[in-house]
């Protein structure tokens, strides 16, 4: 299992496009990906990621945890933080 707290850089935070990338990027893993803000989704699920409203400049915890975790992680927080060479 591996978790990192990454600030959210992204223009205009966590909306619709972004949600549904991370819901991509999660797909390809064989690892299971959460999001922890207020409470705990999963990165399969666009409306559940949005429901948490993360803003633009918050702090979440990223949590994957399977075989291919690292590599995971380094994508989905390329996409938090706006990293185009990540996704």
């Amino acid at each position: 299992m591996r978790t990192a707290n990454v600030t959210v850089t992204v223009a205009g935070g966590v909306h619709a496009r972004v949600a549904l990338e991370l819901a991509r990027c999660a797909a390809r893993y064989r690892s299971s990906a959460y999001l922890l803000g207020q409470r705990t989704v999963s990165l399969s699920s666009v409306m559940d990621v949005l429901s948490l409203a993360v803003g633009e400049a918050e702090v979440v915890t990223l949590l994957t945890d399977g075989l291919d975790e690292e590599a995971a992680l380094a994508e989905l927080r390329g996409i938090l933080q706006d990293e185009p060479d990540q996704h």
